[in-house]
């Protein structure tokens, strides 16, 4: 079949709603699958190309239905899923994830992929009083890697399949000797803030598909208010929670908490496995919380024009420890 045959398949799925309505957006998003059509108890969908033989022999039981499968490349078929349910703020995609990689063999698992993943965190917001303020910086590192297809780091990758995400934004604080310094548009925004907070983000999506390779390597800084919690920094695994009364942060790492004490740096991790687009997948993420200072809001002084950086600041935007 060739690939306009195929793209004019997709178009016409996409565009049958009662078609659609076989197979919930969890459900196609996670195997990768898109109906084309219905013959009794036969549902024929589009599938991708890697997709798990394993993950086509559950998606059976999911959709209580027999499931013909047809081998669609992921170039044509992945945006057409897109196409065929848009994601919004109300039905948001949050694959179900599991510690264990062989999850595919549990008895429970047709019930448990046919929902979304609802996040249980605990207690938000701060407990900070009014006169101060947080200075936290942390170093994000995410790994994806593909259980169905891992190769080893030397293997060729496909250059059409290949991105790197180079991004530098403005941090909110740093210090000059032991006095913190914020700059003009982050003291605007300060008195509103609990916690001001450096990030440093370093990301390698190795082999989501065969071949490819994601990576991001960024900073950025951000006030968040009292309104701001909970703080993402991994949907959804990994949420900035609260600050407590004495400065303390609580962190929620996927299936439990986390907490910081002033002036004690931590790093903890958390490793978990889901099905997206039909493979099975491990993320591996590391956080490491380098400072929480509570710190007098009179004690901050305002820098003129961009912020500067430090060599502690080049350090971790090079990940030296």
């Amino acid at each position: 079949m060739t690939d306009e045959r195929k793209r004019a398949l997709l178009d016409k799925a996409v565009a049958d709603k009662a078609l659609l309505a076989q197979v919930p957006p969890i459900v196609a998003f996670a195997f990768g699958v898109l109906p084309l059509r219905k013959d009794g108890t036969v549902l024929t969908v589009a599938s991708m190309t890697h997709a798990s033989k394993e993950a086509l022999r559950v998606l059976r039981d999911v959709l209580e239905a027999e499931i013909v499968a047809t081998p669609f490349d992921e170039r044509i078929l992945q945006p057409a899923i897109a196409r065929a349910y848009p994601d919004d703020d109300d039905h948001a995609i949050n694959f179900p994830t599991f510690e264990d990689e062989s999850f595919l063999a549990r008895p429970d698992i047709a019930r448990l992929l046919r929902t979304a993943k609802v996040e249980k965190v605990g207690r938000t917001g701060s407990e900070l009083d009014a006169g101060s303020v947080v200075l936290a910086s942390l170093t994000y590192k995410g790994r994806l890697s593909n259980v169905e297809h891992g190769r080893p780091r030397t293997s060729l990758l496909d250059t059409r399949r290949i991105k790197y995400e180079l991004r530098d934004e403005d941090l909110v604080w740093t210090t000059e000797g032991e006095r913190p310094i914020v700059w003009p548009e982050v003291a605007k925004a300060e008195p509103l803030a609990s916690v001001l907070l450096n990030e440093f983000r370093f990301s390698d999506h190795s082999n989501y598909s065969p071949g490819s390779l994601y990576a991001e390597h960024s900073a950025r800084g951000v006030a968040i208010a009292p309104t701001g919690f909970p703080f993402v920094i991994h949907p959804t695994e990994i949420q900035l929670l609260r600050v407590e009364r004495s400065g303390a942060l609580v962190f929620h790492a996927y299936d439990h908490e986390e907490t910081v004490l002033p002036g004690r740096p931590l790093r903890f991790a958390c490793r978990y496995h889901f099905l997206s687009f039909g493979q099975r997948l491990r993320r591996e993420i590391e956080i490491s919380v380098h400072e929480v200072l509570v710190v007098d809001r009179s004690m901050l002084s305002v820098g003129a024009g961009k912020p500067r950086w430090g060599c502690r600041e080049v350090g971790r935007w090079f990940a030296i420890p």
